[in-house]
């Protein structure tokens, strides 16, 4: 069994996720085999909920805007 447990945002925790794996392969550390689908489940919650997401101040057409997860490239074109 692997497990993960970990909580988010840091600064002001709202939600708390358990993620426990039965019979992991390969691998058997919780942070090796649970922790990336602790991650996926809480970047899906964070992005999709606007209150949790910290104002951004409004970007020049010279600068790109700040993005978190995310190719910078595409930023830019964008």
């Amino acid at each position: 069994m692997s497990s993960f447990v970990g909580f988010f945002p840091a600064d002001s925790p709202q939600y708390s996720i358990i993620v426990v794996i039965n019979e992991p392969k390969d691998k058997y550390y919780g942070a090796d085999v649970a922790g990336p689908v602790f991650s996926d489940i809480a970047n899906r919650i964070y992005s999709s909920h606007i209150k949790l997401q910290p104002e951004l101040p409004v970007a020049s057409s010279t600068e790109a805007p700040i993005s978190l997860n995310g190719n910078q490239k595409a930023t830019r074109i964008i």
